[in-house]
């Protein structure tokens, strides 16, 4: 056979054939079901998520059995980056059970979660008169449950900043079981916004949350004084009066006010403009008048954008010395 026809057989021969490839190891078509399936309902409509499988899928498919049907069917195809769906098809009073499975790359459908069992109940009234009332880096919240819902679960609460969405998940981790809540840990000065949702318990634990209650809009904020200066000392000197008293302890400490007045006089003269850093001063006023008995207080003020101030301390009474 000449040479060229040899190289056309050949070339044939490997297209015939094909050229293999490393093998596909068993692994590669093992599919683990997700785990740690969670649902709840808001509003009538089911949250169903879960938590990656061990070996990662391709995507993920959702299957439902309403109480009506007699087997489970795909009610959506979601890729791997989405590990919840939420479900608004089935209307209160009814029930429905969920899985979940993973996906491979050719589309292949693992086995099933366990089922999730969800009793769809009518959704609970939305709690009334919600109220803030701001602190020092917190927030009190009360509001009336609604008199429709006998005994419910309790009250999620979720707080979002100003021009900022709702999250998902309520600020409380514990349903609130009462009609207040004090949500800590909060910046002062900031704008937050609140909500509460009144929550029922449905069967096998799953929580059926209501509408929204009306929306509140509060600044937390420093409203506690410092304590009031202690160990005031008043001394007179060659240039006025000498004032010594001990420092705050207060961490958001400014400074410090001085007051003055005449001895056994009723008025108060503040005769410090801008707080003081130090916890010393030296009167040297001229209108202070020699010979003549003087009462001195100071107050503590911190960095709250109101600064809050103190009460007087105990006052200091000094005699000027005569010129």
């Amino acid at each position: 056979m000449r040479p060229r026809l040899l190289y056309f057989f050949f070339l044939a021969l490997l297209a015939a054939c094909g050229v293999k490839q490393p093998p596909i190891p068993p692994s590669a078509f093992l599919i683990h079901p997700p785990g740690s399936l969670d649902a709840s309902v808001r509003e009538g409509c089911l949250r169903l998520s879960w938590k990656a499988p061990s070996t990662e899928p391709a995507g993920y498919r959702v299957l439902r059995r309403r109480a009506d049907e007699p087997e489970f069917k795909p009610l959506a195809d979601l890729p791997l980056a989405e590990r919840s769906f939420t479900d608004c098809e089935v209307p209160a009073g009814q029930s429905a059970a969920y899985q979940v499975q993973s996906l491979n790359a050719q589309g292949k459908a693992g086995p099933a979660s366990p089922a999730v069992p969800v009793v769809f109940l009518p959704p609970p009234p939305a709690p009334a008169s919600l109220t803030a009332e701001p602190g020092d880096g917190f927030v009190q919240l009360c509001w009336l449950s609604p008199p429709s819902v006998e005994s419910p679960a309790g009250f999620r609460v979720y707080r979002a900043l100003l021009g900022e969405p709702y999250p998902r998940r309520s600020a409380n981790l514990q349903l609130a079981p009462g009609p207040c809540w004090v949500d800590g840990n909060l910046t002062n000065g900031k704008t937050y916004r609140y909500v509460v949702r009144t929550v029922l318990s449905a069967e096998g634990g799953i929580e059926e949350e209501g509408p929204a209650s009306s929306e509140v809009e509060v600044v937390p904020e420093d409203k506690i004084p410092p304590l009031p200066p202690a160990e005031l000392v008043a001394a007179p000197s060659a240039q006025g009066v000498m004032l010594h008293w001990n420092r705050n302890p207060e961490p958001d400490l400014k400074g410090y006010y001085v007051y003055r007045r005449l001895a056994g006089s009723a008025g108060w003269e503040r005769i410090t403009p801008e707080p003081l850093f130090e916890a010393e001063y030296l009167d040297t006023d001229r209108a202070l008048v020699p010979g003549r008995e003087y009462d001195y207080a100071v107050t503590a003020l911190d960095h709250a954008p109101t600064l809050n101030e103190s009460p007087k301390s105990e006052p200091a009474r000094a005699l000027t010395l005569p010129r």
